[in-house]
């Protein structure tokens, strides 16, 4: 078996990280480049395991089918790339902004020799109430 697996990765130019998607895709059980390594790996060695029939059956069917063999979910578009580096500029500036706009008011509020003519909004003024006495 080891022989066949071998012979559909160089037949069909697959990586160990193909043969471990196509399983997972085609028989719902988990796979590591790992396992993939030891079934390939030549028998003396200690970390060498027996290629699975199955293994080679389902890749084989999988191949034959004609099926595209399946990508990692998390690679992504440049497109989305893009948008999401503009939206974290336009948070970034958003929030330099609010900053901005929450210092000018605190450092108006606390400066007693700025008049309200010279700004367009009252200064915060925290009363004490009855609630919190």
């Amino acid at each position: 078996m080891r022989e066949e697996l071998n012979r559909l990765m160089k037949e069909y130019e697959l990586s160990k990280g193909d043969v471990c998607r196509i399983v997972c895709v085609a028989t719902h059980k988990s796979c590591s480049v790992r396992a993939v390594r030891s079934w390939l790996a030549d028998p003396a060695k200690a970390y060498a395991k027996p290629c699975p029939e199955w293994v080679v059956s389902t890749l084989s069917g999988y191949l034959e089918s004609g099926k595209s063999i399946p990508r990692l979910q998390t690679e992504r578009s440049e497109m989305s790339d893009k948008y999401t580096i503009t939206t974290m500029i336009v948070l970034f500036i958003f929030s330099i902004a609010v900053t901005a706009m929450f210092s000018a008011m605190i450092t108006i509020s606390l400066n007693p020799t700025l008049e309200n003519e010279e700004c367009h909004f009252k200064p915060l003024i925290l009363q004490e109430s009855d609630f919190f006495k």
